[in-house]
């Protein structure tokens, strides 16, 4: 699984899923967390996130569809 998650999100902080996702990891799960810096949870960021969910595309063609 692959998580895009906001720094400044003011509804689902930061270190709550970081912390999460460690936890699920150690239980034996795959999830990378990329963390999309200084943006938050509202709607006008959504456009914001277009580069990450783009980055996101790629890895996932280059390295699980290859």
């Amino acid at each position: 699984m692959f998580v895009i998650h906001g720094e400044n999100d003011e509804v689902f902080p930061l270190e709550v899923i970081e912390n999460s996702i460690n936890q699920s990891n150690i239980n034996g799960s795959n999830i990378e967390l990329q963390v999309a810096k200084g943006l938050g949870h509202d709607i006008e960021t959504i456009e914001s996130y277009i580069p990450f969910i783009k980055e996101a595309v790629n890895s996932i063609q280059e390295n699980i569809w290859k």
